[in-house]
């Protein structure tokens, strides 16, 4: 019997890996989206960005991913975001598979 709220395997359509290193670029990312000074921030001196963080929260990434991030020169946020997932490709192999229902 299937509880409420919980899939059924017949719900389970698909997983996609999602790893821990790519949720928090998606947090960096997802800052500069909505907030405009910290965008501005990201893409004119990243390394006060991470330093500084966002609104108490601090990201979480590894010394690979903060020299990446460094070593981006990019006019906007859609360029950033396009060589951030360029350089990220292949360098971060699925760590947890999240489930998605329909």
């Amino acid at each position: 019997m299937e509880q409420k709220g919980k899939p059924s395997s017949a719900t389970l359509q698909h997983s996609s890996g999602v790893s821990f290193c790519d949720r928090e670029l998606s947090r960096l990312i997802n800052a500069a989206i909505v907030n405009r000074e910290f965008c501005e921030l990201l893409l004119t001196n990243p390394a006060r960005a991470l330093a500084n963080g966002y609104y108490g929260e601090w990201f979480h990434l590894t010394s690979e991913e903060q020299n990446l991030i460094l070593s981006i020169h990019a006019a906007s946020l859609a360029d950033f975001a396009m060589q951030l997932t360029q350089s990220r490709q292949s360098s971060c192999p699925p760590l947890v598979t999240v489930q998605s229902w329909h």
